[in-house]
Order: C-alpha cells, then sequence, then structure tokens
C-alpha cells in the first residue's frame, strides 16, 4: 500500500477528498497510515488478519469516544471493499503527538501519570458493546502468557540483549499460579509506548490513544501493564491513585503483560532496525517492569533514619515490643500462634531473638555440663527465616516492602 493507491481507494469513495495531500505517516504489524488533507488519518489494514480489529474499531470508537476525556481515533470516514482492495478501512481526525518513548522528558511523564490513569479508569467503566471478543490473545491467561513469556525471556538471552532477565523471571514465577480471570471489562487491549500519544506542550502530556484494533473485553490488567512500561515507582503510585484500588493479582497479572510486551517489543525494535524502540523496551524490563536490584538499594533521606531513631528512642518502641512478646507468649495456650510483623530490621533482630530463645528454652551458661534452670521449650518455629512481600504485593501496597513476617506455635508447658 502507497500514497498512490491509498489516495485512488480515498477519492473513489469520499468525493470532498479528490486531490487532498496523501502521505504515509506510519507502517505497523496490521495497518498503514496515511495522514489526508493533513486533517484525516486514513488506516488500511496490511493483511486479512487485521481485517476484524479494523472492524470493530469502526464498530466501537464511535460509541466511547464521547465517553472518554481523550481524543481517540473515532471514524468519520468509512470506506468499503472493492475489486481495488478487499478489506474495509476507515478515516478520522488526525491526533498530533508523538509516541510515548523515552524521547518525551521526565517532568511531561510525571504529568502522564494521572492523566493516563484518570482515562483507564474512565474506559474500564463503559460497558462493554456486545459482541466484542473475551481476551481473544490470552494476554491476561497466565497457562498461554507465562509460556510464552518465558520463550521470550529466552529469546532476548539467545539476542544478547541484556535485560535482567533472571530477576524478569521471578515476575513470571510470581504469575505461575494466578487463577483465570473473569472480568469482563472494556479494555483497549494492546496498550503500549507505541499505542500512546504525547505532547510535552499540554498541561498533562496527553495528546491520545490510538490502534484500537484488539479492542475487547477482559481484565483490566491489560491495559493497566502500561503503567510498568512507562512510568518509574513514584509515577506509577500517581498513575494508581488516578486509577483506583488494583489487587495483588491483578498487579501480577499486570506484570507479566508488561514482561511480555517489552520483551516482544524489544526483539521487533532489534531486528527491524529500530534502536529507539529496542531501547525503550529493554529499559522498561530492567528498570520498571523487574524486581528492585538488591546490590540497589533504595535510597532514603538521611532525615527519615533520624527521625526515625528519635521516634522509637522517645517512644521506648523497642522495651515496648519486648514486653509485648513475652506477654504474649504468656497468654497463648498450646497450639496457639504468635505472628509477628516488624518494619526495620531492629525490631526484627529482637522478634528473632525472641524467639529463638523460647524455641531453645535453656538458658543456664553454655559452660555448664547440664542444665540446671530447668525452663522448658515454649515456642516451635514456624517460620525458619523471615517472609517478606511479593513484588505484586509491594506494588498495590509500597508500605509493606519493608515487613517482615516471623511466626512461632506455643508449646505444652
Amino acid at each position: 500500500m502507497d500514497e498512490t493507491l491509498a489516495g485512488a481507494l480515498i477519492a473513489a469513495q469520499f468525493p470532498e477528498l479528490v486531490g487532498a495531500r496523501v502521505e504515509r505517516i506510519g507502517v505497523g504489524w496490521d495497518n498503514t497510515v496515511f495522514a489526508v488533507a493533513g486533517h484525516w488519518a486514513f488506516r488500511f489494514p496490511r493483511r486479512a488478519v487485521a481485517v476484524a480489529g479494523v472492524e470493530r474499531e469502526i464498530a466501537v470508537l464511535p460509541r466511547i469516544a464521547p465517553l472518554l476525556d481523550v481524543a481517540i481515533p473515532s471514524p468519520r470516514f468509512v470506506g468499503a471493499p472493492s475489486g481495488a482492495f478487499p478489506w474495509p478501512f476507515f478515516g478520522a481526525p488526525l491526533i498530533g503527538g508523538s509516541e510515548a518513548t523515552g524521547a518525551f522528558d521526565r517532568d511531561a511523564r510525571r504529568r502522564l501519570a494521572p492523566r493516563l490513569g484518570g482515562v483507564l479508569r474512565q474506559l474500564h467503566a463503559i460497558p462493554p458493546p456486545p459482541g466484542l471478543p473475551h481476551d481473544p490473545n490470552g494476554r491476561t491467561d497466565p497457562s498461554r502468557r507465562v509460556p510464552l513469556s518465558e520463550r521470550r525471556l529466552a529469546q532476548l538471552e539467545a539476542a544478547g540483549l541484556r535485560a535482567r532477565v533472571p530477576a524478569l523471571r521471578e515476575v513470571i514465577a510470581e504469575a505461575h499460579e494466578l487463577p483465570q480471570s473473569a472480568r469482563r471489562t472494556l479494555v483497549h487491549g494492546d496498550l503500549h509506548w507505541r499505542h500512546v500519544l504525547v505532547d510535552s506542550a499540554r498541561p498533562d502530556a496527553l495528546a491520545g490513544i490510538i490502534d484500537w484494533g484488539d479492542v475487547c473485553t477482559g481484565d483490566p490488567a491489560m491495559d493497566l501493564a502500561i503503567s510498568w512500561m512507562l512510568f518509574e515507582p513514584a509515577e506509577r503510585q500517581e498513575f494508581g491513585d488516578a486509577y483506583g484500588p488494583m489487587d495483588p493479582d491483578q498487579v501480577a497479572r499486570a506484570r507479566l503483560v508488561a514482561l511480555f510486551l517489552a520483551a516482544t517489543l524489544a526483539l521487533y525494535g532489534a531486528a527491524e532496525g529500530q534502536p529507539a524502540l529496542r531501547d525503550e523496551a529493554l529499559a522498561a524490563l530492567v528498570e520498571r517492569v523487574s524486581p528492585p536490584n538488591p546490590r540497589q538499594p533504595r535510597r532514603t533521606h538521611p532525615a527519615t533514619r533520624v527521625f526515625q531513631a528519635l521516634r522509637i528512642a522517645v517512644n521506648e518502641e523497642l522495651d515496648a515490643l519486648q514486653e509485648a512478646l513475652a506477654g504474649a507468649v504468656d497468654l497463648l495456650r498450646p497450639g496457639g500462634r504468635l505472628v509477628v510483623l516488624s518494619y526495620h530490621s531492629l525490631e526484627d533482630r529482637i522478634v528473632k531473638r525472641f524467639m529463638a530463645a523460647e524455641r531453645r528454652g535453656c538458658v543456664c551458661p553454655p559452660e555448664l555440663p547440664v542444665c540446671v534452670c530447668g525452663r522448658n521449650p515454649r515456642l516451635r518455629l514456624l517460620t525458619t527465616k523471615p517472609v517478606s512481600p511479593g513484588a505484586s504485593e509491594v506494588e498495590a501496597n509500597p508500605r509493606a516492602r519493608s515487613a517482615r513476617l516471623r511466626a512461632a506455635e506455643r508449646l505444652a508447658a
């Protein structure tokens, strides 16, 4: 499909556009897009498999465009199949802006986060029009997406693309046991940087959302994956505040979708000689999708630690913790459970040592050959190591990141 053929097809069906300038502005996997008269964007499918998507766009976008506070390509011209071109095509108002890759600045990215979160909240609240397929590509189906994601990571390694693959496998492992989602929400279905148009000059940075060929019903996580592809943790928090609550399963699904899309785009960018796309995809995998690198600890402002130390001392928190632990064991009946959540290393060390001592029982000095104290063990450890929150729980509740859980069972006296 070139400008000459596109111009002829458009002129044959829309007389008002005869003689209008036609310029090819995009070639994707499934469609070619032309700017017409500087005001319209005409979308032509490149292969038969894309025709169903174009037909869905023609049917759905005019219905949802008035309900969204963002520009989308709602068809104004609908071209019918003909002897010159066997598939339908359409023209919509041309949306300005550029793809939301690393090319736009950090301030614009920060402004974009809550705006995009709010738009997705609007989209996911719209009752789905009848006739839409349900997650036809299995984007949020772990039984399909997990093996495909593992294959993508193997391909990244084989291609020599450095993307912290071992850390990304943790994301896949966390999604392994997810149940099949029953949600039937209206979703874009293929939301990533290339389909979000931005304009740094706008106060909210969001110019439009394009390429709705995969619009369908499914779990909202299918679209929420964009927050892991685009935003750093602080920006993602603003996105989440604007969107609304996400449960841990939804977070794990969204990260898996983000991993698969970013890995796919990294491989595509490398194969097609598009280094900007490749690098943006790899940056998303390394900096946003993968769990934090334990060798690069989270930076904490010095004033935070000073305030924490003052608060602990003034409130005598460590002494109170020791008294509470002893009192809890005295109150427990045999078989009762003592479960303690600590939020920094000082607390966790006290809990660890207390449970170890109560498990041991005897408090005699080690140099004595036999026990003379007569104390028996009072606790049996249920956790040999502290239990930490998973990546999805931390994403859903960032304050949980430092929590450590230890548990023990009361023994008979």
